[in-house]
């Protein structure tokens, strides 16, 4: 069972000797250092919530039998019926719960999840999907402690339909899916975790991988790390909206300016097959709405990266 985690202050003064002569601040220094490497290896279960209450009872019991030593679990609800969210913090009395009335997204809840977590690792589960293998989380966290350059190990994700994404061996890939993921905590820190700026939820694993790569990063698959992805309908309503923004604002903020509006017409052509397929048309010039309304703030938080880097990001790109 996971719990929570933390080091007291120091009791005692400095020369303070016990009766057999050794300074009690000596055990209490020893207690400390084995809380601290304890928390080395420590891997912090990161649920998003955006009130699918009967999927995330899922996520959570799949988090909670994960066979992992050190092990602590956060759920940010995202709004949300208050007796619900007490129903919960009754029933899981080990994990962390935080909350707020007003919805502040997806990608700001991830990151404020990041900043609470004390563990070197950062298991990020979506709350409509869970995992499939109790030995997930602890065989990709010995995997991240023997590749010190792997920052991210991405999941295979399944769903009603077969495989959703990653098929294939173990191997490097661009991007990773962001139903299941493991991110270092260094790395996640070097880049500042996921851009906040963007429209609800969708391509922020194509931009955080993107700046993996730039920092000389890796990002390791393998299909024997799972999860379920139930891909709830709840507030999913004008998904493709929010979905097609990004990928607008993702050309605009990571290519080379030159590059920057020729990628941002390719882009306005290629989604509009998708848009009629998915009977979304109305989303498609919502989303265009949508980055219009931003396009001067986008511009000013670009992040550019080479044409090199990205035609590594595409070659290494699962399809």
């Amino acid at each position: 069972m996971p719990a929570r985690f933390g080091i007291g202050k120091r009791q005692g003064g400095l020369f303070e000797f016990s009766g057999r002569g050794y300074p009690k601040s000596y055990r209490q220094a020893q207690e400390r250092s084995n809380i601290i490497k304890s928390m080395m290896s420590l891997a912090s279960i990161l649920i998003a919530s955006v009130g699918r209450w009967e999927e995330l009872e899922h996520a959570i019991e799949s988090g909670l039998q994960q066979n992992c030593p050190s092990i602590e679990m956060i759920v940010y609800i995202n709004g949300g019926d208050q007796a619900a969210v007490d129903k919960f913090t009754k029933r899981y009395p080990s994990v962390q719960f935080h909350q707020t009335r007003e919805k502040i997204g997806v990608l700001k809840a991830r990151n404020f999840l990041a900043r609470q977590a004390q563990g070197q690792f950062l298991v990020f589960l979506d709350d409509d999907a869970y995992f499939l293998n109790r030995r997930s989380i602890r065989e990709a966290v010995d995997y991240l402690n023997q590749h010190q350059e792997v920052g991210v190990v991405a999941f295979q994700i399944l769903s009603k339909d077969g495989v959703e994404w990653g098929s294939g061996e173990s191997r490097f890939v661009m991007p990773y899916h962001g139903a299941a993921s493991i991110i270092r905590k260094s790395t996640w820190q070097s880049i500042g975790g996921y851009p906040d700026y963007l429209f609800g939820y969708g391509v922020e694993e194509s931009d955080f991988s993107l700046s993996v790569l730039k920092r000389g990063g890796k990002i390791f698959f393998n299909p024997a790390w799972q999860a379920f992805h139930t891909r709830s309908p709840i507030q999913r309503e004008h998904y493709f909206a929010s979905l097609f923004a990004n990928r607008l604002a993702f050309f605009i903020t990571r290519s080379p300016a030159w590059l920057a509006f020729p990628a941002l017409i390719r882009g306005m052509i290629m989604n509009i097959p998708q848009a009629i397929q998915e009977h979304a048309v109305d989303d498609y010039f919502k989303g265009f709405g949508y980055f219009l309304s931003r396009f001067f703030q986008l511009w000013k938080l670009r992040r550019p990266v080479s044409l090199k880097l990205i035609r590594t990001f595409r070659q290494l790109r699962m399809r």
